[in-house]
């Protein structure tokens, strides 16, 4: 076989190449996003501590800690868990 053919053999193979490549891709985000929402759906939220500095007179400081929680809706956990099984099963493509 001459160069060119050989060349020509290499193009042939690397669309498929790439498409296993986006397969694996679109499967680990669909974990990815399956995991996110059975978290979702479990805590239903999050919260974090917020700390603001009040007053400093001389070596005394004060400080205000507030706790502020975000709520995730299920819906959302829900729908995140579903778009996940979306692409894990888009992830198999044609070999299902």
């Amino acid at each position: 076989m001459n160069s060119m053919a050989l060349e020509m053999q290499r193009w042939r193979c690397l669309p498929f190449i790439m498409q296993e490549r986006f397969h694996f891709i679109m499967k680990f985000i669909g974990i990815i996003f399956i995991a996110m929402g059975i978290l979702a759906l479990v805590y239903q939220g999050f919260s974090y501590n917020k700390t603001e500095h009040d007053a400093q007179l001389g070596p005394i400081e004060i400080q205000a800690t507030e706790t502020k929680t975000i709520p995730i809706p299920p819906l959302v956990g829900g729908s995140i868990v579903v778009a996940g099984v979306v692409l894990v099963a888009a992830g198999y493509g044609r070999r299902l």
